[in-house]
């Protein structure tokens, strides 16, 4: 669903923020340079229950 989806996009980009600050600092944030990274953690997490395409556009969306 899209609630399931939203909370496994939300959990990618929560790690790669604990990631990305234990490396750069501790005002580092993902950005679009670590979109690929998130898309395939969601794309594994989501086991093939979801579209790429939509995967995609919420990591997008919760990059902005």
């Amino acid at each position: 669903t899209d609630a399931e989806l939203d909370a496994l996009v939300t959990k990618a980009v929560a790690d790669a923020t604990t990631a990305l600050r234990a490396s750069d600092g501790p005002d580092a944030a993902p950005s679009m340079k670590q979109m690929g990274q998130i898309i395939k953690a969601v794309n594994v997490a989501a086991q093939g229950r979801a579209d790429g395409g939509t995967i995609a556009a919420k990591v997008r969306a919760a990059l902005a």
